[in-house]
């Protein structure tokens, strides 16, 4: 899954999610990245819970980030042959910008 947001820009800007994956028998586990240019990804943080614990995860993206960003999450195992569906649940993504 991937999604644009706009960042308004100011003092500091940070990513929010709250998402928990579906547990398998694999244990997999999800990362998020950014991207100033939907190109070359920065990895944020891993989401490995898999229940809903109504907490945030959080990355302060760098000093003077503005416009548009992607951002990204991908499932980490990506072994061939492996072919037990994984999922993820995204119930909150937000960028706060501080001025």
């Amino acid at each position: 899954h991937k999604w644009t947001v706009n960042v308004t820009g100011g003092a500091s800007a940070v990513v929010n999610v709250r998402a928990f994956r579906t547990p398998s028998s694999e244990n997999e586990t999800f990362t998020f990245a950014w991207s100033p240019d939907n190109a070359n990804w920065t990895g944020m943080f891993t989401v490995s819970n898999n229940s809903d614990t109504g907490t945030y995860q959080s990355y302060t993206l760098p000093a003077g980030t503005s416009g548009p960003i992607w951002i990204r999450v991908q499932d980490n195992d990506r072994t061939p042959g492996k072919r037990k569906k994984d999922a993820i649940s995204v119930n909150h993504l937000y960028v706060r910008s501080t001025p």
